[in-house]
């Protein structure tokens, strides 16, 4: 019986796109191909549907390149390393890391949400008049905050307690369960790359990389579990990569 390949989302998504992308062309003509008045919103429609054309394609582009990297990584081409593990070491990871990243997002959106009470109460002090709007503005701002850190924890320990661990690593990037992490391409680059092996008895391997954002870079960090008797192997899969991208002789170990 063949192996069953991993799925690659980044296709999902690319396809995805491809869709709405061909599907907004229509939107772009539609007074021609349905006679809608242009003054009866066929002129907005248009302009709606050439910015998702536009976006569509810039998605299409990245996600059809991030698919074929992966597409790479799983038939093994330039392969480091390709771990599984049991359930039970599995879950103690995925455990940590949702403790861990629970406490990341409490302290993010604390900082957040004081920031924007406080621009609010400045605001309002120059600006009297605008308390109401004020107070609808910050609180939309804080309730989408919370939210969306509620949903990414919860979505992420969702994927980590349905499908046990499946790591591939090589030079260029990580795919961990399900999550693909590049650090090559596109103006990506390789941060820093390091190895725990005191993490509380299990030692994690992790990469920080950066890519281009609209105004800077935006900064990532993957973070893989070495599954236990793999320390040696994790070692030399490490030391490689830091050769590869940053230039330096040598794993870095805490």
């Amino acid at each position: 019986m063949a192996e069953k390949r991993p799925v690659n989302p980044p296709r999902r998504t690319a396809i995805a796109w491809c869709i709405i992308t061909l599907a907004s062309i229509f939107g772009i003509f539609n007074t021609v191909l349905f006679g809608i008045d242009g003054f009866d919103g066929g002129f907005a429609l248009a302009f709606v549907s050439i910015f998702v054309f536009i976006m569509g394609i810039i998605i299409m582009v990245i996600y059809f390149r991030r698919a074929r990297a992966l597409d790479k990584m799983i038939k093994g081409e330039n392969l480091l390393a390709h771990w599984t593990y049991s359930a039970n070491e599995w879950r103690a990871y995925a455990e940590r890391e949702h403790r861990e990243q629970v406490e990341t997002n409490r302290a993010m959106f604390i900082m957040i949400s004081v920031i924007a009470v406080i621009v609010g109460v400045i605001f309002v002090i120059a600006v009297p008049d605008s308390l109401m709007s004020t107070l609808i503005s910050i609180g939309g701002l804080i309730i989408i905050i919370g939210f969306t850190a509620v949903f990414v924890t919860w979505y992420r320990r969702s994927q980590n307690q349905k499908y046990i661990g499946e790591v591939y690593i090589n030079r260029d990037g990580a795919y961990i369960n399900r999550e693909l992490h590049t650090w090559t391409g596109l103006g990506a680059r390789l941060e820093n790359a390091s190895m725990d092996d005191k993490h509380l008895g299990q030692a994690i391997m992790s990469f920080g990389y950066s890519a281009p954002g609209r105004y800077n870079r935006y900064f990532y960090n993957a973070r893989v579990p070495v599954p236990l008797g793999k320390e040696k192997e994790a070692k030399e899969v490490l030391d490689k990569i830091i050769k590869s991208h940053l230039n330096v002789s040598g794993a870095s170990t805490i």
